[in-house]
Formats: C-alpha cells, sequence, structure tokens
C-alpha cells in the first residue's frame, strides 16, 4: 500500500514525548490546520530529525496519513528563536502559539491565521525591540488571532488595529489603546472559556 505524501509548512505549537525515542508533534501548518504528528525514533542520537522539530518553531514539513494519524517523515526548520540571544522574542512568540493551540482545534486550514502568525514571526524577527514594545506586539497579536477567529466583536478604536501590518508606527500608534485591547481581548478569552 503506497501513502501520499504531504508537504506543507508549519508552526510547531508544541510537542510530547512517547514512549522510549517516539514524539507527539503538533502543528499548525499552512495547508491543513491543526495537525497532530507522531515521529518515530525521532529521539535516537541516531535520528536525523531530531533537531529538526523544537517547539515554537517554524519549519518545513513532509508527513504522510497513516490508519489513525499522520506520521512526519522528514523536517527542515525555516527560523527559531536562539534561546540565548532573543529570549524575550521567543517568550512572546511562544505566548501567541500557546493561544492558537487553545484556540484551533481539528485539521481545517486557515490561511488568515496562518498569515497573522507569518507575519508576528517576520516582525519579530526582523525588528530590535524593547520590552515595552515586545508588550505590545503580543497584545496587538493577540488581538488579531482572536479577531480572525471571530472572538473579538466590532470596536471602532480597535478596528484599524486589527487589518493594520505590524510595524514600528502601528506599535507607537497603538500604545495609548492597548488597555482597550488588553480588556478586549480578556472578555474575548473569558467568553471563549477556554
Amino acid at each position: 500500500m503506497s501513502y501520499h505524501l504531504y508537504q506543507t509548512r508549519g508552526f510547531v505549537l508544541r510537542s510530547a514525548n512517547i514512549g522510549e525515542a517516539n514524539k507527539l508533534f503538533f502543528i499548525f501548518t499552512e495547508k491543513m490546520g491543526l495537525l497532530g504528528v507522531s515521529a518515530q525514533s525521532v529521539r535516537k542520537v541516531s535520528s536525523k530529525l531530531r533537531h529538526s522539530l523544537r517547539d515554537f518553531s517554524f519549519a518545513r514539513i513532509s508527513l504522510v496519513r497513516g490508519k489513525t494519524s499522520w506520521r512526519l517523515t522528514d523536517a527542515e526548520e525555516i527560523f527559531s528563536f536562539s534561546l540565548e540571544k532573543e529570549m524575550e522574542k521567543l517568550k512572546v512568540f511562544a505566548g501567541v502559539l500557546s493561544l492558537v493551540r487553545r484556540l484551533v482545534h481539528g485539521e481545517e486550514d486557515n490561511p488568515e491565521l496562518f498569515s497573522l502568525l507569518l507575519e508576528t514571526l517576520n516582525f519579530l524577527k526582523r525588528e530590535a525591540l524593547d520590552s515595552d514594545e515586545l508588550k505590545r506586539v503580543e497584545t496587538l497579536a493577540v488581538l488579531k488571532i482572536l479577531a480572525s477567529l471571530g472572538y473579538v466583536g466590532e470596536s471602532k478604536i480597535l478596528a484599524s488595529f486589527i487589518v493594520s501590518p505590524l510595524s514600528k508606527n502601528i506599535l507607537n500608534v497603538f500604545e495609548p489603546v492597548r488597555r482597550d485591547a488588553l480588556r478586549e481581548v480578556n472578555r474575548a478569552l473569558e467568553e471563549s472559556q477556554l
């Protein structure tokens, strides 16, 4: 029996060890939404995939659909933040991806959400940001994600920020309304009961 090979890019939301050498990855993919993907013997020293997928990284993956689950056949990390040099950026991006893990369920593609995550990643990679700016990036990214998933209603104050691409200028203009955004984010999370 032959299996169709699927190739896509994805964000590693988290992983869990299984048994002695296997691992289960939760990956939000570009083409298929959220997938649970098993990787056989990936924790063995001899595994070629051992260092290909880290939590909160962005990767190119190849997988097949087995009888009951997805199985990883190949992976290449495209980007991950350095633990030593970019810890603050990693914390922000990990928080954003953890929210996606809480809110998204099932194998349904969501190109808008994928684009938002890619925009956030690229902005964090590209810009030198202080801790206040990083807080604004996180709040704005979470607000945009909640809006794309239908958890944020109409808000005249926040509407332009939801649709504007991330930039240093947007972050500066966003600062005076950040409290309003945080109230909206907290309300949306409370109503979602997640």
